[in-house]
């Protein structure tokens, strides 16, 4: 029977690969996915942002936007979640909000706040990593007055990649809920190259004398190629 080693390389040349004696399965250890490719250094980061007080809110009104603005490297969303908290409501209806992609999205939304990422605060490890290429080019933006914000030159999908409802009760915050994560390490991230991107929108018309803010919490990975 043929016997062999298998042995890491670089600075693990000499670690051999060990098996489990029991179920005689190869040990591992789940890692970041990488984010140096052909030796272009590329990063993880992770954001949070809070919206305004969102007031009788139409649907269709967009509160998060991501549009890429890369050529060399690609934007690969990992998590993103979302939270509500009413601040005044007369029904218990919730709030329903969907992520959509955007394709054709060549130009930068108007109103809101656009959120620049620190070139330090935002990486997973500083000395590692390069700055994002959010802070240079393409955009993240929430709303912040009292509707959302007035959509950049794109072109949504016709269905959503996912969708939650928030609670209705004032003074309650929901907790975060996933509109999408690859916690699962078999599930694929969604993958955004030059002039992609997506949006968190309302669903439903919020009407009455109904205000919430929504938190965001993302994290992404900006990669020459995935």
């Amino acid at each position: 029977m043929l016997k062999f080693n298998l042995l890491g390389i670089g600075p693990q040349s000499h670690v051999k690969v060990q098996v489990d004696p029991t179920h005689q399965a190869v040990r591992a250890s789940l890692r970041p996915l990488e984010h140096v490719v052909d030796g272009i250094i590329g990063g993880h980061y992770y954001l949070g942002a809070t919206t305004g007080a969102i007031n009788n809110a139409p649907a269709g009104d967009q509160l998060f936007a991501v549009r890429w603005n890369d050529g060399n490297n690609v934007f690969v969303l990992t998590h993103l979640a979302v939270s509500a908290c009413c601040t005044a409501f007369n029904n218990s209806d919730g709030i329903n909000v969907e992520l959509l992609r955007a394709s054709s999205y060549t130009v930068n939304a108007t109103g809101g706040t656009q959120i620049i990422p620190s070139t330090t605060s935002q990486m997973a490890h500083q000395s590692k990593m390069s700055s994002s290429s959010l802070t240079s080019s393409g955009e993240i933006r929430v709303a912040s007055g009292v509707a959302g914000f007035t959509p950049g030159t794109q072109i949504l999908d016709t269905e959503g990649l996912a969708a939650v409802e928030c609670g209705g009760l004032a003074g309650v915050a929901t907790p975060l809920q996933s509109l999408f994560n690859t916690f699962n390490p078999a599930a694929y991230p969604l993958v955004f190259s030059n002039n992609q991107g997506f949006v968190v929108r309302v669903v439903t018309t919020v009407t009455g004398n109904n205000a919430f803010r929504f938190s965001i919490q993302m994290s992404w990975i900006e990669v020459s190629t995935f």
